[in-house]
């Protein structure tokens, strides 16, 4: 963390008020009179601060009758709001602290802000004022976002991209909007266009953020035009800067943004075609792809996919019956799924499905062609798959990395097989999330949970898929989830 350390040494301005009881005397002839001075040299004050960084200020208090401060109060302040940056002195700030030198870490939103130092002699009232405008701006701009829940509270931290970690972002910076937990998902959108947003859901509630700055804009409830009965958030998902998708409750939203006036929000549920309707129990994941199919979703309790059908009135289709020789039925799948992701190639989906018996199968499909699907095999040699595993595709091989306890296996699609041996983290320790960022896609983010503190650990991927440290971070909560933000 940087440390900024401000010497005064210009005198800015003071207010001196004395009351003479003999003869009302003028206080400024009064050899008696204490005179107490603010020094401030204004080259020395940095005409910029980074947010959570700690701002080092030592002030030259000058008196002149008095030999130590004894006599002295302090009191810093810093005005907020920019509006009335210029207004008096007194009034709309906020007090940072009574110490004589000040160490103050920068939780404010970016922008001008006035701190101002007033010093007071409790003898006789006098006060000196030394005041300064410091710029505060974003710290966060590009690193890794970590959701965390501890000692009760949901909170965000931050792992910049040259290693250095924030913590209790969120809570900093939004004293009076704790999250609400448990914590389900964190969602950075990175859009190469369009306006791009932070959300975090909650079991039964969720937040939409400020992108630059983490201040909470909204709660989820106002981002529908007519809320769902019973707010449950499962999975949340931009497909570029267009389409939006929210489930809840089993349930699928769609937000479809465009060049059309007006506000953009999430519509009612989505009914699935062939009269089900609402009959349906969405699993939380939704592909994405293109023409013919822009996005893919799959019923759990009917377990088959639909997909996206284009148009000024999105609805959801089933696919065209499965041609002879097709690796699986589209539109009759009988499993339940428990994974799906892009995986190496664009519109090549990876899905992970499980059967009543726990058997694990492995199901691809391409979500740009027409006949979409293309492979489908039981997953043998999946060693312990069925035990708390965390999935997360390989973007560079046609290859999935899955977790069982502290151990991270490379399973090959075409063959069906493990690559070699099974990256271990220490004992202990269990995955709670993998995560990779897709303008990086060397590199792997494993999380960890001991019972008591979370683990970051980043991960080098060669060219094969195997793993090595890079490096560690420790101090966390239970992470839930992590993103990039860029």
């Amino acid at each position: 963390m940087k440390r900024i350390t401000i010497l005064f040494l210009f005198t800015i301005f003071t207010v001196l008020y004395y009351s003479c009881v003999e003869d009302n005397d003028n206080v400024y002839d009064n050899s008696n009179f204490n005179s107490v001075n603010v020094i401030v040299d204004t080259t020395e004050v940095p005409s910029s601060v980074l947010q959570f960084d700690t701002l080092y200020i030592n002030p030259v208090i000058s008196q002149s009758q008095q030999t130590d401060e004894s006599n002295l109060t302090y009191e810093w302040t810093v005005r907020t709001d920019e509006q009335f940056i210029n207004a008096p002195i007194d009034t709309v700030v906020t007090t940072i602290s009574t110490d004589r030198n000040l160490a103050y870490e920068v939780t404010l939103t970016t922008g001008d802000k006035k701190f101002a130092l007033r010093v007071t002699d409790e003898n006789t009232g006098v006060t000196s004022v030394g005041y300064f405008y410091v710029n505060v701006q974003n710290q966060f701009s590009e690193g890794w976002l970590v959701l965390e829940e501890k000692d009760g509270q949901g909170d965000l931290s931050i792992i910049l991209p040259d290693g250095a970690t924030f913590r209790d972002i969120y809570s900093s910076i939004n004293p009076e909007a704790p999250l609400e937990i448990p914590l389900r998902q964190l969602v950075v959108t990175n859009f190469s266009y369009g306006v791009d947003e932070i959300t975090i859901l909650s079991e039964n509630s969720g937040i939409q953020l400020d992108y630059s700055e983490l201040l909470k804009l909204f709660n989820l409830e106002d981002l529908f035009w007519n809320l769902p009965s019973v707010l449950d958030p499962e999975y949340h998902v931009w497909h570029g800067a267009s389409n939006g998708w929210i489930i809840n409750g089993g349930q699928i939203h769609l937000q479809v943004r465009g060049g059309f006036p007006g506000d953009k929000k999430y519509g009612s549920a989505m009914a699935f075609p062939n009269g089900v309707g609402n009959d349906y129990y969405a699993a939380p994941f939704v592909a994405q792809g293109t023409s013919p199919y822009p996005a893919v979703v799959y019923d759990n309790q009917g377990q088959y996919f639909t997909y996206l059908a284009d148009g000024l009135s999105p609805l959801l289709k089933n696919f065209p019956p499965a041609p002879a020789g097709a690796p699986f039925d589209m539109n009759n799948v009988g499993l339940e799924m428990v994974y799906m992701e892009t995986g190496n190639e664009q519109y090549l989906i990876n899905a992970v499905l499980k059967a009543e018996s726990e058997e694990y199968y492995m199901l691809q499909f391409r979500a740009n062609l027409s006949e979409p699907a293309q492979t489908y095999k039981m997953m043998t040699s999946a060693t312990d798959i069925s035990s708390n595993t965390v999935f997360k595709n390989s973007k560079t091989l046609d290859r999935m990395y899955y977790s069982v306890g502290n151990q991270i296996y490379l399973y090959d699609i075409p063959s069906g097989l493990i690559v070699g041996s099974p990256f271990s983290l220490p004992n202990g320790e269990t995955i709670t999330h993998l995560e990779i960022n897709a303008t990086a896609p060397s590199v792997l983010m494993v999380a960890t949970w001991n019972g008591d503190e979370g683990h970051v650990y980043k991960l080098n991927m060669a060219g094969t898929g195997a793993l090595s440290l890079i490096e560690s971070f420790s101090g966390f909560g239970e992470i839930i989830d992590m993103d990039y933000k860029d």
